[in-house]
């Protein structure tokens, strides 16, 4: 039954309690019962209501990286100690441009394989709710998700996600053996260029100086 309804029952309840004697009369108490019984019904069809929101906005992020570590593969693993080499190969012979330092030798420790950083797209979905208690009042609880796509693109007849760049392993030490270096000026200047070069902070740098053959 709804409102309207509710209240067409009692003006026609009232009209016949104005009428002439010979119809019976409602009683008072009948009709307070009775809109009593109308105001549960009300409260009980406000209770069973929820107001639900959802909000849900796709977010284009092109200035935004995900950065998607990939497991390296059997393949990938032996490719890091080669990897490993020709970063030590090259340190050392740059190192040994440097005035006062010779007989170069560099170990670097690489950490993991490489990053991969693809673009992607977020969603955000977000949902508010109204709940009703049962000892009155009224409580909203919210609940958030968030979703992420790699964003793919057809090139002829396959699908490829965007690649943004790959970050390369990181150095998870260093360890320089040279002569000269017992000067605290020049093994500065070798933990210098390490640093910048490999991206790696000092304490993470050992240099350490080489032992003189007997005869130097």
């Amino acid at each position: 039954m709804t409102e309207n309804n509710n209240k067409n029952f009692l003006k026609g309840l009232l009209s016949k309690k104005n009428k002439g004697s010979a119809q019976k009369t409602v009683p008072v108490y009948l009709i307070v019962i009775l809109l009593f019984g109308i105001f549960l019904m009300i409260a009980g069809t406000i209770g069973k209501e929820k107001d639900e929101t959802e909000k849900e906005w796709l977010r284009d992020n092109k200035n935004q990286q995900e950065i998607v570590e990939t497991k390296a593969t059997p393949t990938e693993l032996e490719k890091i100690p080669d990897k490993e080499k020709a970063i030590q190969d090259r340190l050392a012979i740059m190192l040994e441009n440097i005035s006062g330092v010779s007989r170069v030798e560099v170990m670097v420790n690489l950490q993991g394989s490489e990053e991969k950083v693809y673009e992607k797209n977020t969603i955000f979905r977000q949902q508010t709710t109204r709940e009703e208690e049962h000892q009155g009042g009224s409580r909203e609880v919210e609940d958030g998700t968030k979703e992420e796509q790699i964003v793919i693109v057809r090139q002829g007849d396959q699908e490829k996600p965007i690649l943004l760049h790959t970050k390369k392993p990181e150095a998870r030490g260093v360890l320089v053996v040279a002569e000269g270096v017992s000067d605290l000026k020049v093994k500065e200047w070798v933990v210098e260029a390490v640093t910048r070069s490999l991206d790696v902070p000092p304490h993470k740098v050992s240099v350490l100086p080489r032992e003189r053959e007997e005869g130097e």
